[in-house]
């Protein structure tokens, strides 16, 4: 069977490598079994810790606290250059309107990923999910795996940039669930500074993943090919729902296939005894945003972009706690204004060359590889 040593990496799943589905019957050879991709993917992830990585830095996002600090991380694997970040945060802010709790993180990283990277990421447009695996068979798997929650499908996300750039078309299988891990883990906690050794004993620990790994969507049969939100074969051209400003700009402009991997974690560790949850967020990534930019030129900018990842997830929180269907748990307080930049760009087909320093940042801004100016 067509089953990985490896599955954390950019080289992108073809048809025969994903698990059978009813919607690909009869179009796949060999194929792995779900029980062994699964197996072999989440046991992969569990051991995957970025913060034993080489430390490359520390970025602040704010001065005045609303933000945490966000350590960088970075190593090679293979031929491959992973990137990463580790943030801290409280169900109790250190100041008040920065607390966020473990549920919310759930609904907004694992809960509908698409969607709401959707809707916290400024440069995406569309989000389209092709393909889904039955959440039973994931779930009856997974529960002898020790998951719960699993859900594993193929979505198509769309980013705009601007002139003289095209979009891009980033196809990724979303593996997520939660991980019923429950132990003392006191030791690796920081020391209780009021000294009080009951504050120090007795937490509980409980993960979230979720894992992107890039597709090769060409490869897949033609009816599912039909069902995405741009033309095929050639040149791809963006045909999809045009709901918004930005997807109205997109429509018949010409698309880039770009390629990622990821995984983020997200873990809570409560301290029964204690005054808050502590919660840890982890993400890495290799990414090649494709087109005539170099991989030397994408790579620097990389940890910046993912850092800023938390300040859209954090508004994004406190932009909608109080929405219809928002976790029951979570604190309401009254949402911030988004920070940074959140302009938008004319957008007009064709890739202009030769390649200029402006031309270089304008890519990186618009993947958020950049912090906007």
């Amino acid at each position: 069977m067509n089953l990985r040593s490896t599955y954390l990496q950019l080289q992108p799943l073809g048809l025969d490598n994903v698990p059978s589905n009813k919607d690909l019957i009869g179009h796949q050879e060999n194929e792995p079994r779900l029980e062994d991709f699964l197996r072999k993917v989440l046991g992969e992830v569990v051991k995957w810790e970025p913060r034993t990585w080489k430390q490359t830095g520390t970025k602040t996002l704010s001065k005045d606290g609303s933000y945490p600090d966000v350590k960088q991380y970075t190593k090679e694997i293979e031929k491959d250059t992973w990137f990463a970040r580790s943030s801290e945060h409280r169900s109790e802010g250190r100041k008040k309107g920065t607390e966020v709790r473990f549920e919310e993180f759930d609904f907004v990283l694992r809960q509908n990923h698409s969607k709401h990277e959707g809707e916290y990421t400024p440069d995406i447009f569309n989000t389209n999910t092709v393909l889904t695996w039955d959440p039973l068979e994931l779930n009856h798997i997974g529960k002898q795996l020790g998951w719960k929650n699993l859900t594993m499908k193929i979505t198509h996300m769309y980013h705009k940039l601007p002139f003289p750039l095209r979009n891009r078309v980033f196809t990724v299988l979303l593996l997520s669930g939660i991980r019923f891990d429950h132990f003392d883990i006191s030791a690796s906690l920081p020391s209780n500074p009021n000294g009080d050794p009951s504050k120090a004993a007795n937490t509980n620990l409980s993960s979230f993943f979720v894992i992107q790994l890039p597709v090769d969507f060409d490869t897949f049969p033609i009816d599912l090919r039909e069902r995405t939100h741009h033309y095929y074969p050639s040149p791809r051209t963006y045909q999809g729902p045009t709901d918004t400003t930005e997807s109205k700009a997109a429509y018949g402009k010409k698309l880039i296939k770009g390629m990622y991997a990821s995984v983020e974690r997200v873990t809570c560790i409560e301290q029964f005894k204690g005054d808050f949850d502590r919660i840890d967020w982890t993400m890495s990534t290799v990414s090649d945003a494709g087109g005539w930019l170099p991989q030397y030129f994408q790579k620097p900018a990389v940890p910046g972009m993912i850092a800023q990842d938390i300040r859209f997830v954090l508004d994004y929180v406190r932009d909608h706690r109080k929405d219809d269907g928002w976790p029951i748990s979570a604190k309401p307080f009254a949402p911030q204004g988004k920070q940074g930049s959140n302009s938008k760009v004319e957008e007009r087909e064709g890739e202009a060359a030769p390649v200029n320093s402006d031309e270089i940042r304008a890519l990186l801004e618009a993947l958020n590889l950049v912090p906007k100016s």
